[in-house]
């Protein structure tokens, strides 16, 4: 999906999407929903001891 291809691996911890913080699965659901196909946004992650950002380029939700 497009968190796979924008570098989140297995035990990052997302705490942004887009600027907005997210504390949950349900949370990151909800702003992922409000995001633009196709436009890039910057997703913030904790990994280890430090943090990074990530481009996240969601795609239309009927793309295979």
């Amino acid at each position: 999906g497009a968190a796979a291809k924008a570098g989140v691996q297995p035990g990052d911890v997302i705490l942004q999407l887009g600027g907005k913080r997210v504390d949950d699965a349900a949370g990151l659901r909800e702003e992922a929903s409000r995001l633009a196909d196709g436009k890039t946004t910057a997703l913030l992650v904790k990994r280890g001891d430090g943090t990074l950002f990530l481009p996240l380029t969601p795609a239309p939700a009927d793309a295979g």
